[in-house]
């Protein structure tokens, strides 16, 4: 095969290649109907809030006490030892993925250097399967990955916590050791990461309010006030709908 021959061959297989997991991709979040979209009530036996983020917000450490509060299963990083042991995919390639929306690097040429990299389809296939077990057994408290447009609105209640990019700065600084140009970096950093993945993978902007059910300060209330918060809006939304 010529040299020509063999740049349109790779091109037309690596458009078939992205034709394929846009397919896969819709599948798995495409709409619900509107006789579905309609309805309030949740058919599932739980509940589960998700957490979304700012960098340096401390929304992490927000969603660990939220579930100490109510006793319900805090998923975080720990989501990604169940994906593994489902998808038979090593944690590590499942970390590429999960860290935020893979660079046009991997999602493109990844699969020609390793037919062991996680897409960002097979990760949310998997990921998107384990959460709907995860929550047929028990109430649940997630942390990003988008939760809120995988699993059914109606049953969970859609948090977003922010802070002022200052005080996020000095958090991760104190958190990390930093100093203040690092820390800016990491915050600047993971939210861009943050960010892109929710557009690229649901089509949506995170940082709209519109997204959420409660959106909270922390600067101004504080993790123990956020906490009470949110707990607040749960027993409100989720369970006196029961």
């Amino acid at each position: 095969m010529t040299a020509p021959s063999a740049e349109k061959h790779l091109v037309a297989e690596l458009a078939e290649r992205q034709m394929q997991r846009r397919m896969v991709l819709e599948s798995i979040l495409q709409p619900k109907t509107e006789s579905v979209q309609r309805r309030s009530e949740c058919t599932t036996a739980h509940r589960y809030i998700a957490i979304s983020r700012e960098a340096g917000s401390g929304g992490t450490e927000v969603a660990s006490r939220v579930g100490e509060r109510l006793g319900w299963k805090v998923l975080d990083r720990n989501l990604l030892d169940t994906m593994a042991e489902r998808s038979r995919a090593p944690r590590h390639l499942l970390e590429v993925v999960d860290d935020g929306y893979p660079g046009w690097f991997f999602e493109t040429f990844g699969c020609w250097f390793n037919r062991r990299l996680v897409t960002q389809a097979r990760y949310l296939v998997h990921l998107k399967s384990v959460l709907q077990e995860v929550l047929q057994k028990e109430n649940v408290v997630i942390v990003g990955r988008g939760a809120q447009f995988l699993l059914p609105r109606e049953c969970g209640l859609a948090v977003r916590i922010v802070a002022p990019e200052p005080y996020r700065i000095e958090q991760m600084r104190a958190r990390h050791g930093l100093d203040y140009f690092e820390a800016r970096k990491m915050v600047r950093r993971l939210d861009a990461e943050r960010r892109r993945f929710v557009k690229q993978t649901f089509n949506q902007d995170s940082n709209n309010p519109y997204l959420y059910d409660i959106v909270i300060n922390v600067e101004r209330c504080g993790l123990d006030g956020a906490v009470e918060l949110v707990v607040a809006a749960a027993e409100k939304l989720l369970f006196q709908k029961r």
